[in-house]
């Protein structure tokens, strides 16, 4: 079972090649240095990305350590992947908008 307020989900299917089409596009915008730091910030200061890496790890615990650490840079990969098709939405020139044009709510 997911988490609550999960918003990561499996992008997989028939769709794949419109999929990689569209993280090829974020690639043309954020390095992939970037994509990995993004990624590993999420995965310390987001709740649902937390949970998802928590549970996934969890599933792996009756693995050897070797093979505990072979599968978790397969999973990190896979995170990874999930962000940078997160961004397509921000790819082009402009990328995502400068902070002073970030609308910010009002409390």
């Amino acid at each position: 079972k997911q988490p609550a307020g999960l918003v990561w989900r499996p992008v997989s299917g028939p769709e794949g090649s419109a999929i990689r089409t569209n993280m090829y596009a974020a690639e043309s915008t954020y390095s992939l240095r970037f994509i990995e730091y993004l990624s590993k910030f999420l995965l310390n200061y987001d709740a649902s990305s937390i949970a998802l890496w928590k549970r996934r790890g969890d599933e792996l615990s009756v693995l050897p350590m070797d093979a505990y650490q072979d599968k978790r840079l397969e999973q990190f990969a896979s995170f990874s992947a999930s962000v940078e098709y997160g961004l397509k939405r921000y790819n082009g020139t402009e990328g995502a908008a400068p902070p002073g044009q970030v609308p910010v709510p009002r409390v």
